[in-house]
């Protein structure tokens, strides 16, 4: 038994459920007959217009037929069965093989004989026919919609009602917090695992994956337009998220993070820290611990991880990964508690919205020429020069990027300090401690992202041979007297 309707709107499966009860007595009438119910192949609120359409029952169905487990098909309507030509075309084929008989509640198709293959194509065509009109039909009123300033009907947005303009606040507040940490550093992946370990209510239930979060964030619709084919419609009923230049700040900030083929970094001072021996990049990757015996994370020398430290016959240095990010979290602590005020300005975006602008625009230029190279539109010698001053200006659009991201990232932390030394407030030795453990917390909280562009903006981490963590030499590039060479700069 097949089961299918296009729509079910309230998931009740109601009327799926009816053709179930039909085609029951259908069944038991043939008793006589000896049938016996195989299995019965039911996809709700599916619809058989478009062959690319997945049906997980339908597509079931077709492998239990083909391995030989029934010989009967019975469905309401041989348009529930299918709507497309090219599949009626499919159980033709298979009729003809193998004996297939389809029955319906409005008469069987015996696919077997001339006649009933006519009217089984009649049939199909028809309904094939009548979606084509029903779907130009939708079109037309979903333009005329479209033209009154109202968005279209479908699935209901997430941030709105089902009428599309009124605002749902619980998930329009989602929407405005995810913009805001994203205008405040934040990255995709941060905020994916901030929002599936709070459990908040994505787009269909589904956990948060970074795709999704980018479909929200891309939409114009949150800053209340109305879009059609791509061109943004005169409306004034959509009550917007947030403004359009928060909308067109937070695309422009995800843009100028994506660099091509560069993977984002799972480890705290991966690409941060730096050997001793050979000025290479320190990686993270998993080492045998000497005492338990249990593989942990090490930062070692990108030497070694691609194994070309061999040829120059030195020892390239290994660190553990707890001992050196808890240096890293104890030497920024220091300083932002024995820093002066007037080195850390007041929290705002640094500049990051501006210089992701700049970023995109750059990248967008780049795109357009790499599209006239392969149009052939652009002489090659040309190109060559045109991408050779495109790739500096984006490579130097990307390091205003990185400092601007810097910049947020120690104005936020010291806004962390001013927080909790008050003007004029006498300090003791037991209060500075507890200023430093709060600090530390509140270093702890920071996303992963933000604590990597604050530690890019403050330290250098060099790490040299030996044992311990005296072997992490970090530098301090903004509180500078807290260097050991300090005295002999002066």
């Amino acid at each position: 038994m097949y089961l299918r309707i296009s729509l079910d709107q309230t998931g009740e499966e109601r009327a799926v459920e009816r053709q179930r009860q039909d085609a029951m007595k259908l069944i038991q009438e043939h008793e006589r007959d000896d049938w016996v119910l195989h299995d019965i192949y039911q996809d709700n609120s599916v619809s058989a217009s478009r062959r690319e359409k997945k049906r997980e029952h339908y597509d079931r169905m077709v492998r239990d037929y083909e391995a030989g487990r029934f010989s009967i098909i019975v469905c309401y309507n041989l348009d529930r069965l299918t709507r497309q030509p090219s599949q009626l075309e499919e159980w033709i084929e298979r009729s003809e093989k193998t004996g297939l008989r389809i029955v319906t509640l409005t008469g069987e198709a015996d696919l077997g004989d001339d006649d009933g293959r006519l009217f089984a194509r009649i049939k199909v065509s028809v309904a094939k026919a009548e979606v084509e009109r029903m779907g130009a039909r939708r079109k037309r009123a979903n333009e005329q919609t479209v033209a009154a300033g109202r968005p279209a009907p479908g699935r209901r947005p997430y941030g709105w009602e089902k009428d599309g303009v009124t605002l749902r606040e619980d998930e329009a507040q989602v929407v405005r917090s995810i913009y805001s940490a994203v205008l405040s550093g934040d990255s995709l992946r941060a905020l994916v695992r901030d929002l599936n370990a709070r459990e908040v209510p994505s787009p269909q239930s589904t956990p948060w994956t970074a795709f999704k979060l980018r479909q929200v964030i891309d939409r114009e619709r949150n800053y209340g337009a109305l879009l059609r084919y791509g061109v943004e419609q005169p409306t004034s009923l959509i009550q917007p998220i947030v403004s359009k230049d928060e909308h067109e700040q937070a695309q422009a900030i995800i843009a100028g993070r994506a660099q091509p083929g560069r993977k984002p970094e799972k480890h705290l001072l991966s690409g941060l820290a730096t050997c001793a021996i050979c000025e290479r990049r320190m990686g993270a990757k998993g080492l045998k611990s000497r005492n338990a015996g249990e593989r942990e994370p090490y930062y070692v020398c990108n030497s070694r991880i691609n194994r070309t430290h061999e040829s120059d016959g030195k020892v390239h240095p290994t660190i553990r990964a707890h001992i050196l990010e808890a240096r890293v979290r104890e030497e920024v602590v220091k300083a932002f508690l024995y820093g002066p005020a007037e080195l850390f300005p007041g929290s705002d975006d640094g500049g990051v919205a501006e210089a992701s602008v700049r970023l995109q625009e750059v990248r967008k230029r780049i795109g357009r020429v790499e599209d006239a190279i392969e149009a052939g539109t652009m002489q090659k010698g040309r190109a060559a020069s045109r991408m050779a001053g495109l790739h500096r200006e984006e490579a130097a659009a990307l390091a205003v990027v990185t400092e601007a991201q810097a910049r947020a990232a120690t104005g936020r932390f010291a806004d962390i300090r001013r927080g909790l030394f008050r003007p004029g407030q006498r300090v003791s030795f037991e209060s500075v401690a507890g200023v430093r453990q709060e600090m530390g917390l509140r270093y702890d909280a920071l996303s992963f992202d933000q604590k990597r562009d604050l530690i890019w903006a403050l330290l250098e981490i060099r790490v040299e041979r030996g044992y311990g963590a005296k072997r992490a030499r970090l530098r301090h590039l903004v509180v500078t007297h807290l260097n050991d060479d300090y005295q002999e700069e002066l």
